[in-house]
């Protein structure tokens, strides 16, 4: 079991039994008057598909976005490319923050990339060869090189050995680079550059480019996501995981959403309390 930090050992290890919905009101008033909302997308915004480029959102989920943006910052914070997810979404006025928080454009233009991340560059194009030639055999896991990453996809895998048979290539690739590390998620091995920068960096960092002292709200469905629930505890936010209800995940969440469909509800009476 994962050590609780000092002053929560009463603090259950699963919060997926608290839902959002029944709690907007309060997470309002625990977000004060200066929020601001961080939204995961893929099986936060919209359910996790086989072909990643046919996750889209509907017309009236953007109403919803664009309508909570008239009261508070609203970012996506994305695992994808920064221009992958833009197009996606394809609302203005929103923070974008793709590859993790490698890359972040906020609504008045202003960019960051991350320092350090180009000097990966070589040596993660030789790991995407490396994983494409490796993945041959592989039925139906296919390979995405994306702008500081790359991802094996194996939602489409034919077996479950082959899905082991995946995760044990990305893990032997990364292996041969001190510079690169693996993650996990659902159906995804990612390799990426091995620096002190993940989703909750991202938050961190949008929050200094924002006026006054903003509170963050952090919605987010995947391991990578905990990185930032992590991060929102640490400045007093609010976490909120999209998984069953009842789930038994260890999670620094403090809320749970059921699916996709409950995110955009929540975030419609969100709207609503905030007026």
């Amino acid at each position: 079991m994962t050590e609780q930090p000092p002053g929560e050992t009463d603090r259950p290890a699963s919060r997926t039994d608290t839902r959002a919905l029944d709690h907007v009101e309060e997470i309002t008033a625990r977000l004060g008057s200066e929020p601001t909302v961080f939204l995961d997308y893929d099986g936060t915004l919209t359910a996790i598909v086989a072909d990643p480029s046919q996750a889209t959102i509907t017309d009236a989920e953007r109403t919803v976005l664009r309508e909570l943006a008239g009261h508070a910052p609203v970012a996506i914070v994305s695992g994808r490319g920064l221009d992958d997810v833009k197009g996606l979404v394809a609302i203005t006025g929103l923070i974008y923050a793709g590859s993790h928080g490698f890359e972040i454009e906020l609504p008045d233009g202003e960019t960051f990339e991350h320092e350090q991340a180009e000097r990966f560059a070589a040596d993660l194009a030789q790991a995407a060869e490396r994983l494409t030639a490796g993945a041959g055999d592989l039925s139906g896991v296919f390979i995405e090189r994306k702008p500081y990453a790359i991802a094996v996809h194996t939602r489409r895998a034919e077996s479950d050995e082959v899905r082991v048979r995946a995760g044990d290539l990305a893990e032997r690739v990364a292996d041969e680079f001190d510079s690169l590390t693996v993650t996990g998620g659902k159906e995804i091995h990612e390799i990426r550059p091995a620096l002190d920068w993940d989703k909750g960096r991202a938050v961190d960092h949008v929050l200094g480019r924002l006026p006054g002292s903003p509170t963050p709200l952090y919605i987010g469905d995947d391991e990578t996501d905990e990185d930032a629930f992590r991060m929102v505890e640490q400045l007093g936010g609010v976490g909120i995981l999209v998984a069953p209800v009842g789930a038994a995940i260890e999670t620094a969440a403090h809320y749970v959403l059921a699916d996709p469909a409950e995110t955009i509800e929540f975030l419609a009476r969100l709207t609503v309390s905030l007026d």
